[in-house]
């Protein structure tokens, strides 16, 4: 039983990183970029953001979350 609630939780970063790569899809693919950042991170001293530029890397990002999904399973 914890084995499995181990895998389930496990595989929660993957399935919300597959998500992000389906709900961008749009823009990514229609040429655009996908940025996120969060200001809030700068009161601590961090600069930290996220991009997307092009399918090359969105359709690479949705591979590797799926394999990492497969993996644990």
């Amino acid at each position: 039983m914890a084995a499995r609630f181990v895998r389930l939780a496990t595989m929660a970063a993957p399935i919300v990183g597959l998500g992000c790569c389906w709900a961008t899809r749009a823009v990514v693919f229609d040429g655009g970029w996908w940025c996120n950042s969060w200001p809030w991170l700068t009161q601590i001293g961090l600069n930290l953001s996220f991009r997307l530029d092009g399918p090359r890397i969105s359709v690479f990002a949705a591979a590797d979350q799926g394999i990492g999904i497969l993996v644990i399973l």
